[in-house]
């Protein structure tokens, strides 16, 4: 394992300094927009565009990684990043910004894309659950690091762009100085979404509602704490706190999942955050420690809502499809990210500030509703598969989900173990494949 982390050691950190740049950079141009005068519906809008670019970037970036390596691909994604943000210091109307957020979005996601192939390179069965883990880690820490940045310089000046294409062009340095053959690429296994959907529709509306409210939360969480009077300095620890609470009650509920019906449990989640969410509304009249604390349950529970949706769908599909129905999963939650902003805006516009977290609320509040519904319906359960915090980021992740390999390794022993029967009683074994042969790769859930 040491050997493997010693070779983990330069996409990790070069992962660090991305998100460092990236994550500052994504609450900077809200607050940026905000203070040159653009409405909430504007800034909702861009942050949108930015969310389609990462979804494009996923599936375009592997294309390139396929023919010219990693380390090839990861510095003319960076490259380009850091010369788009150069023009970025120049833009000044709305169509240039859309553009250039959307060609924003495409290089970080080319970046992810490559970073969580590279883990998936040196991960195998044994192995993978603890990279994931500090793929997780890291990711969040850096995330929220990076929000204390904006207490650190002055934002009516150049430097942040400045900082952020520094970062950019550094974060090249780390996967230069290593050397790392490519993987080897697998036959892709495609679903249909509908499939997925009768799967698991709880599974599969969560991802949409995970995607909703997290959108809007990074992208007009800084335009709500600011507009609600805080500080700079109280603007960054808002939303590190909630990014930390993001990364801290990931274990806590996973282990819950795995004792308790999982159904339930997102009924019970998803109704707390929409409690927590219209508490955190009214912030503005509370202490500071009471703010905070409910920050960090709010990201808690809410970034707790994609994963466990991930679960729930995996507890009904086939394990050979895991990877598959993922990857369908993380295109649901990014078409929420898209579309979870430009409702957002149209609530602060109506209710004020608060009307961030009045729709982050009204989503959760449905998401329980349903979630309850689903419950009371008498559909088989199926046998519950350990809960995994996967990441949101790009579908080379979901490979990074030990549940998989897991599954197909105890398949593959069931597999052994009915060949060596067969070859003593091939009738017999005939006909308890023909009698206890699967109609699909799913289940699928019926009233």
């Amino acid at each position: 394992m040491m050997s493997i982390l010693k070779q983990l050691v330069a996409p990790i950190f070069s992962l660090v300094i991305v998100m460092l740049g990236n994550g500052f950079f994504t609450t900077f141009v809200s607050i940026h927009l905000l203070n040159v005068g653009y409405s909430n519906f504007i800034i909702g809008l861009i942050a949108s565009s930015y969310f389609a670019g990462l979804l494009m970037g996923g599936f375009l970036a592997a294309k390139l990684i396929r023919q010219v390596g990693f380390i090839r691909s990861f510095a003319t994604f960076a490259s380009s990043l850091t010369a788009l943000l150069m023009i970025t210091s120049f833009v000044n109307n709305v169509p240039e910004w859309f553009l250039v957020r959307f060609l924003g979005g495409l290089c970080i996601a080319g970046l992810f894309v490559v970073i969580e192939s590279w883990l998936l390179l040196f991960s195998n069965i044994k192995t993978r659950g603890k990279i994931l883990a500090i793929y997780m880690t890291a990711l969040y820490s850096a995330h929220a690091a990076s929000q204390y940045l904006l207490d650190w310089m002055n934002l009516d000046t150049i430097a942040p762009f400045a900082l952020v294409i520094i970062l950019s062009a550094i974060s090249i340095i780390p996967v230069s100085m290593m050397r790392a053959e490519s993987p080897t690429h697998t036959e892709n296994v495609y679903l249909n979404p509908i499939e997925v959907l009768k799967a698991s529709p709880l599974g599969f509306v969560s991802a949409i509602v995970g995607g909703i409210v997290l959108s809007s939360f990074y992208s007009l969480g800084p335009v709500f704490a600011t507009q609600v009077g805080f500080k700079m300095s109280q603007v960054a620890q808002f939303m590190a706190m909630t990014m930390f609470g993001g990364l801290l009650l990931q274990w806590p509920i996973g282990h819950l999942s795995d004792i308790f019906n999982r159904k339930n449990l997102m009924v019970f989640v998803s109704f707390t955050c929409a409690i927590i969410a219209l508490g955190l509304g009214l912030s503005i009249y509370y202490p500071t420690w009471v703010t905070l604390t409910l920050c960090i349950l709010f990201g808690g529970f809410s970034f707790t809502i994609y994963p466990l949706g991930i679960t729930l769908a995996c507890d009904r599909i086939d394990s050979k499809n895991i990877v598959a129905a993922t990857g369908v999963l993380l295109i649901a939650y990014s078409g929420g990210s898209i579309i979870g902003p430009l409702i957002a805006s149209q609530f602060m516009n109506l209710f004020g500030p608060i009307g961030l977290y009045v729709s982050c609320s009204l989503f959760c509040m449905l998401l329980s509703a349903y979630g309850s519904y689903r419950s009371k319906l008498k559909i088989d359960q199926g046998e519950q598969k350990d809960y995994v915090v996967v990441p949101r980021t790009t579908p080379v992740a979901n490979e990074l989900d030990p549940r998989s390999d897991e599954e197909g390794a105890s398949n593959s022993q069931d597999s052994e173990e009915k060949s060596d029967e067969e070859a003593q009683s091939e009738n017999k074994e005939s006909k308890i494949i023909d009698a206890s042969k699967p109609n699909g790769p799913f289940e699928a859930e019926t009233g």
